[in-house]
């Protein structure tokens, strides 16, 4: 009897730390957002200026360098004018990995801007240096705008945080 006791003990114990080193993750499952929802909510919720153009794969490649291979979907617009900084992308990676890379791309070209408009637009550099590239597990986002505080907690809700 206290054999069968004793080997009952053991089994618990062995399943209690098999069960405690398993490699399930107790992270949260990802919502699923849909940003070209999140952009429109956004664009009904600040003021955008009227030159503002949606962001194409090809400028995400040209002006940020990024690999569309890494994302996943991403929504956004740029403005047409050279006198204005505004710029708005949000995007969603593959994976974590990408998302790192994503983050240092959007990162140069939030840099990138506050360079260009250092001399050339003081104004302009204002806005961008009061703002700055959000990441938050696979999403990466960037608002340059006036009302990029607005911009910012319209997606972060979106996403859960």
């Amino acid at each position: 009897m206290k054999k069968r006791i004793l080997l009952a003990g053991i089994i618990t114990c062995f399943t209690l730390i098999a069960a405690g080193c398993s490699s399930s993750k107790n992270e949260p499952a990802t919502k699923d957002v849909d940003l070209s929802e999140v952009y429109t909510k956004i664009t009904e919720n600040s003021n955008l200026s009227e030159d503002m153009s949606e962001i194409s794969e090809s400028e995400l490649t040209s002006l940020y360098g990024i690999d569309m291979d890494e994302v996943k979907q991403y929504a956004g617009s740029i403005t047409m004018v050279s006198t204005s900084s505004d710029e708005i992308i949000m995007l969603e990676a593959t994976d974590s990995n990408a998302a790192a890379d994503l983050k240092e791309k959007v990162d140069n070209r939030y840099e990138a801007k506050l360079n260009e408009m250092r001399d050339y637009l003081p104004d302009e550099y204002e806005k961008i240096n009061a703002c700055s590239v959000y990441s938050e597990g696979n999403y990466v986002a960037m608002f340059i705008s006036d009302d990029s505080a607005t911009m910012t907690e319209i997606f972060t809700e979106a996403i859960g945080k």
